[in-house]
């Protein structure tokens, strides 16, 4: 049996079209005779049809479909018999309504499935761990697996935990930085919607160190929001931290490549002078003293031409450790040329500066043995001192030199102060039988005491142009 909706159609014209149009039910109490079964009596006769009825089914107020019934009697749909189909479509409209709720229930189950499953795929596998916290507690709600990777903790025995408890002691202040940062949201005007009718979340990237789970620094970078939990409806916030170690460790070698030279370690020139500086401010303020020393190693430009450059960085590397072991805790040391380097002796005089001197030429001239080499140097040194001397670091750099130029000049394997008088006085207390130093306070005036003694030596070496 054919039926349209087209109302153009001559199928469209007959009981059920016109119902499911307007909706209203049809009784049709003699089928062969009614002109709106005209396009179906040939049908009807065959069929024996005498009465039938098209009845509206509706689904949520709308027409979705008609129920027909065909009986062979004429007048068959009687009063009751109408009342009672009415019923039965009320009910089977009821029925359809749950049907539809039931399938729309299992849509979004599916869809929910779905994005769970896609969600969980996705913490799952990328390397960034998402974080959900309370943000009264700061308790962790959420972590993803990748936790796993970062921390090497299970998920869930950081759940409930306090995301305190993840951070080093230096990353704590930044518990009261997101705190401040959700206050001062709160306080501002609602954000502008985005195309996708959207508020734009603010949101701050920090660099915390936390601790993973086998006691090493982990440097991460995290990004935070404040957002409102979508069933809850509470204020939370969303992180997400990857892992930056291997960059926090390149720039950390970056920044020492800058300031500290690459074969010995020491402070390379740019860092000494800045140190330097320092311990001048320092110096001027405490009214001490301060030694400033350049050594240079004696003829190693031809030494290093006539051994392998790997042995002439081995003896510089060496050096630099024997001219460290000398050395207290808050003087400073910087390689300042190939083979030169230069120190500078918090409340040091003249006379500590000179001893100074001599261990250190003394541990200078001890072979190095190095891949069956053996290399014998010696060193000459400048002294200048603070105040004596100058008052600044260009000056006494500068004697320094010279006076370390002069030690070269002299027949090397010496030192000299860059202050002639200075340095006969020193020497003029030397035993002429001994060389033992037998006086070391009368040297120069302001620059004679020292709040940190030197530990004192038996003897003394005079340099051999005054011996």
């Amino acid at each position: 049996m054919q039926i349209s909706l087209d109302p153009q159609s001559p199928y469209g014209q007959g009981p059920t079209g016109r119902c499911l149009r307007n909706g209203q039910p049809y009784w049709c109490q003699d089928f062969c005779h009614d002109p709106a079964t005209v396009t179906w009596h040939e049908q009807g006769r065959r069929c024996g049809w005498g009465s039938s009825a098209s009845l509206p089914l509706r689904c949520q107020g709308q027409v979705v479909g008609a129920l027909n019934l065909y009986a062979p009697s004429l007048q068959a749909f009687t009063k009751d018999i109408k009342a009672l189909l009415l019923d039965v479509v009320v009910d089977v409209n009821l029925a359809l309504e749950r049907f539809q709720r039931e399938e729309q229930q299992q849509q979004v189950r599916d869809q929910l499935e779905i994005s769970e499953r896609n969600y969980r795929q996705l913490t799952d596998t990328i390397h960034d761990v998402i974080w959900r916290l309370d943000a009264q507690t700061l308790a962790i709600r959420y972590v993803s697996p990748a936790v796993r990777g970062l921390l090497g903790y299970e998920p869930r025995e950081l759940q409930d935990q306090p995301f305190a408890s993840t951070l080093q002691r230096e990353s704590l202040p930044w518990l009261g930085a997101i705190q401040a940062f959700a206050a001062e949201q709160q306080r501002q005007p609602p954000q502008p919607l985005t195309p996708r009718g959207q508020a734009a979340l603010p949101y701050r990237v920090d660099e915390l160190q936390q601790c993973a789970r086998d006691g090493s620094t982990i440097w991460s970078e995290i990004t935070t929001t404040l957002a409102p939990n979508g069933i809850t409806g509470g204020q939370e916030y969303y992180c997400v931290s990857r892992d930056i170690t291997a960059r926090k460790q390149a720039e950390s070698q970056l920044e020492h490549l800058a300031y500290y030279d690459a074969l010995t370690d020491l402070p390379n020139r740019t860092l000494i002078r800045s140190l330097i500086d320092q311990a001048l401010r320092s110096a001027r303020r405490s009214g001490q003293p301060l030694a400033f020393l350049v050594v240079g190693l004696d003829r190693f430009k031809a030494t290093n031409d006539a051994i392998s450059y790997d042995m002439g960085d081995a003896v510089l590397v060496q050096i630099a450790r024997r001219l460290r072991q000398h050395l207290r805790e808050n003087d400073l040391i910087g390689r300042i040329g190939s083979d030169g380097f230069v120190l500078a002796l918090a409340g040091a005089n003249a006379t500590h500066a000179a001893q100074l001197c001599e261990r250190i030429q003394q541990a200078v001239r001890q072979p190095i043995v190095r891949w069956q080499q053996s290399i014998t140097l010696t060193s000459s040194m400048g002294i200048a001192l603070f105040p004596a001397d100058g008052n600044d670091q260009d000056t006494l750099m500068r004697k320094a030199h010279a006076a370390m130029a002069q030690a070269k000049r002299d027949g090397r394997d010496r030192l000299r102060f860059s202050t002639a008088a200075l340095e006969q006085q020193v020497m003029r207390q030397l035993d002429a039988r001994t060389g033992e130093l037998v006086g070391a306070e009368v040297l120069l005036a302001g620059i004679i005491t020292t709040s940190a003694p030197w530990p004192r030596r038996s003897s003394f070496r005079s340099p051999r142009a005054t011996a």
